[in-house]
């Protein structure tokens, strides 16, 4: 089978070295950057020091190259998938999503925009999400992530594929449920991250992953998913992950915002995309038309675009009028 990989960040190039090791043959969609440039020479990942990547993964920069007969699998900053699909067409590829959040442009997930804007079938897409930060699934250690499409045979076909002695996948065919753990998550591990960094102890990181993952549960209110799933690898499992890993670069943006760095020079500093910061403007509007109660969320995001100070954030927080854990 062969499978293309649109995108040659650390993920999609550690998803690559991963299906490679499967014994299918892979082709690596990338842009002509310095960091191409060193994948094909060295076969080396700047963000994925001390790792070698596969001699046998197949690159290339024209997407004329691919062949769309098998999957297609779309490792890109979410932000830059509404650009690529418009240029290039994908409709009649099986498609797996590897992003998480949601688009800034037409606010809305990606399996929503891909079948109302671009017609493209539902049968044909599926989602993977849950704990993988590619620089521990590049070394092989253990994990388990969740596949979901309404298509059972190709959710089965993709669990049959990837599941590894390291990498176990499970299924479902909860495609928007998956997608919301997913990015919600990004929102509250910057917050997590501010936690840290104002060395607010273990005490109050937990009280806020635990809130988060309630007021995750808030969006079941406007969009049609198993509330189940937020317990699970792509809900509870990746917020757990994403919160307290050193490997999160959402995390990352928090710990820098609660030294005082502002959010650009924050951006700089990590030198790749952090999806919270753009899917917490989203989600910000998102809650206040429908007027959800997603206080965390809120406050996360007038820090980033507000400039709002973060210890009276969270005075405001536990402040709030008292009442039932529900």
């Amino acid at each position: 089978m062969n499978v293309n990989i649109i995108g040659s960040g650390s993920w999609g190039i550690t998803f690559a070295n991963m299906l490679i090791k499967k014994k299918l043959s892979v082709t690596v969609l990338h842009r002509n950057s310095l960091t191409s440039k060193k994948l094909l020479k060295k076969n080396f990942h700047p963000y994925l020091p001390k790792s070698l990547i596969s001699s046998r993964i197949n690159y290339t920069a024209k997407f004329t190259d691919l062949s769309l007969n098998d999957i297609t699998v779309l490792a890109i900053p979410i932000n830059s998938i509404y650009d690529f699909i418009s240029k290039h067409d994908l409709s009649n590829t099986k498609l797996l999503l590897l992003s998480k959040g949601i688009e800034g442009r037409k606010k809305m997930f990606i399996s929503d925009m891909l079948i109302s804007i671009f017609r493209y079938n539902i049968d044909n897409i599926a989602i993977l999400s849950g704990p993988n930060h590619a620089e521990e699934v590049i070394k092989e250690n253990p994990t388990a992530s969740i596949v979901a499409s309404r298509n059972k045979p190709f959710r089965k076909l993709l669990q049959n594929k990837i599941s590894s002695s390291t990498f176990r996948i499970y299924t479902s065919d909860d495609i928007m449920g998956v997608q919301i753990g997913g990015a919600v998550k990004n929102v509250i591990a910057i917050a997590s991250g501010m936690c840290e960094g104002l060395g607010l102890g273990d005490n109050a990181q937990a009280t806020l992953v635990t809130r988060g993952l309630h007021e995750t549960t808030q969006l079941a209110k406007i969009y049609k998913f198993n509330l189940n799933t937020l317990y699970g690898l792509s809900g509870l499992g990746d917020l757990a992950c994403t919160c307290y890993s050193k490997f999160s670069r959402n995390k990352k943006i928090g710990l820098l915002l609660a030294q005082g760095i502002d959010i650009k020079t924050s951006k700089l500093k990590i030198g790749m995309v952090s999806e919270g910061v753009f899917t917490s403007k989203v989600l910000y509007n998102i809650i206040k038309r429908y007027n959800l109660n997603m206080p965390i969320c809120v406050e996360v995001y007038k820090i980033i675009y507000k400039n709002a100070n973060i210890k009276e954030s969270i005075t405001g927080l536990m402040g709030r009028t008292l009442k039932d854990e529900k």
